[in-house]
């Protein structure tokens, strides 16, 4: 029983989520969504790791600042056309 409520709730949040994405993406624009989906399991790695739930390595924090580099050079790219 906990588990099918487990269950149905995630379901119920990625349901969720990719609603408010949606919507998102007719206020914001293309380029927005397109650099926060990405950004969110950069986000959630490095909270990880500044809450100490994850260990800290130099290939870690070395992913973690090239995929945030990468969400930057899209939103600078964007922002010149």
């Amino acid at each position: 029983s906990g588990n099918k409520r487990r269950l149905i709730l995630l379901g119920l949040c990625i349901f969720g989520n990719q609603a408010f994405v949606i919507v998102g993406l007719k206020l914001a624009g293309p380029v927005a969504c397109a650099v926060w989906q990405p950004s969110q399991p950069i986000m959630t790695a490095a909270i990880c790791m500044l809450m100490q739930w994850e260990p800290f390595h130099a290939q870690r924090v070395l992913g973690v600042l090239l995929a945030f580099a990468g969400c930057a050079v899209m939103v600078i790219m964007s922002s010149e056309q």
